[in-house]
């Protein structure tokens, strides 16, 4: 059976993958709502006037890690009787969401933008928090580009 990145990320399926991947964040992050939610959105809009392609390109880079880190819940649906991965994934949000917040975690720390380190310490747990309220969409969309 192929890996998680052979079915995400072949190049049949990358750019539809990411692209489906931008519209579901930008839905997410559309439908946030409170003051932390009206925070989150002005600090993004500030980040898209110097650069408007944050979010496509931050799925470009970031996927092949986020698919790699999401590659041992993969392996684990598969070793098991089989059945639907979106499933397996609801099952173990705890972990899909730990998994993805790690490559985020990852990134950030190598950076050498002070500003980008500091929105993301801003907003690290409200991230962790709609990248778990997330998880289902994300993954029925995983769901959708398996064979």
């Amino acid at each position: 059976m192929k890996s998680l990145a052979d079915q995400l990320l072949a190049p049949h399926h990358s750019r539809e993958f990411e692209g489906d991947l931008v519209r579901l964040i930008e839905t997410r992050i559309a439908a946030v709502s409170g003051l932390k939610g009206f925070g989150f959105k002005a600090a993004l809009a500030a980040v898209q006037l110097n650069f408007p392609d944050a979010i496509p390109r931050a799925v470009h880079h970031l996927s092949p890690q986020i698919v790699a880190a999401l590659e041992p819940l993969h392996q684990e649906f598969r070793k098991q009787s089989g059945g639907d991965f979106s499933a397996f994934l609801r099952q173990h949000s705890t972990r899909m969401t730990d998994a993805m917040m790690g490559v985020t975690d990852t990134r950030v720390e190598r950076s050498k933008s002070t500003t980008l380190k500091s929105f993301y310490a801003s907003f690290h747990g409200f991230a962790q928090k709609e990248i778990s309220a997330g998880m289902p969409d994300l993954a029925k969309l995983i769901r959708s580009y398996l064979d």
